[in-house]
């Protein structure tokens, strides 16, 4: 896509390689996703904003994520990032970031247009204040406490496997929830799933808000849809230690198991 829309990209399929490149080349913009093996993507945007400023030169940085929260959205700002985007990434969207980085001269301008997304992600929030009833979070029941790692009996390649299967699979849903204006083909409670497993054998939490986001519903109907899935005992929520104001989901261990012999059996089809 990038070199569709005129630009002469540089890939890179590590974090050093990245490295490498900032060292060799004169590069304008890095675009990164924040979940890379052995390195998550405002590691990587500090590391390179170093490189660049130590030999004077100016990069702007594009986060790209499947699962954009506010706390993202903050510590991206953090980070220099100037815009973010979420995956599946839409050509459109990503023409628009671009020609923004290609325009932006002043920090303050790339600030602003964060702070208008980490706005725009805390109106989402309040909904979750206004709209979910949350009650005392127990300790999940007996049945849901969170199985052993998935892949403890598998190979290494087998969760590999499994884990691009199920992104290829939220890229279709992706796509076809956009059919009809994104009313008529979406799936919201198989997406809230198949995200869930995915953070499962990424070994990633996933809040609240995340889950609304990646349902790819509008946020009071996912609030509805994920109660009515915890009252069927199909997800559970665990309070946030470190913040009592968030909780996150998990997915009941029968479901979940029963989830991951489907996607076996479809997987080897």
């Amino acid at each position: 896509m990038i070199e569709c829309l005129g630009y002469m990209p540089v890939t890179a399929t590590s974090a050093m390689e990245a490295v490498d490149h900032m060292r060799t080349a004169d590069i304008a913009i890095a675009i990164i996703d924040y979940h890379m093996p052995n390195c998550d993507g405002l590691s990587l945007i500090h590391r390179l904003s170093a490189i660049a400023a130590a030999e004077g030169r100016q990069t702007r940085f594009i986060m790209v994520t499947g699962h954009a929260s506010m706390e993202l959205a903050v510590d991206a700002m953090r980070a220099s990032a100037m815009d973010f985007l979420q995956k599946p990434v839409d050509r459109e969207d990503l023409r628009k970031a671009l020609q923004r980085a290609n325009g932006l001269h002043e920090a303050s301008v790339a600030r602003s247009l964060l702070l208008d997304k980490i706005s725009s992600l805390s109106s989402e929030l309040s909904h979750l204040t206004r709209l979910i009833d949350e009650r005392p979070v127990a300790a999940p029941p007996a049945g849901a406490q969170p199985p052993a790692a998935p892949g403890t009996a598998a190979t290494q390649d087998d969760e590999r496997n499994m884990v691009d299967y199920i992104r290829g699979l939220l890229r279709t849903e992706a796509k076809r929830s956009k059919l009809g204006g994104g009313a008529l083909f979406g799936d919201p409670a198989w997406n809230i799933l198949l995200d869930l497993l995915l953070a499962r054998l990424e070994k990633r939490a996933v809040s609240v808000s995340s889950a609304c986001i990646a349902s790819g519903a509008p946020t009071s109907t996912a609030l509805r849809l994920i109660k009515k899935l915890i009252s069927d005992d199909v997800l559970y929520r665990i309070q946030d230690e470190r913040d009592g104001r968030r909780s996150f989901l998990g997915i009941n261990a029968n479901v979940e198991k029963m989830m991951l012999d489907y996607l076996a059996g479809q997987l080897q089809r």
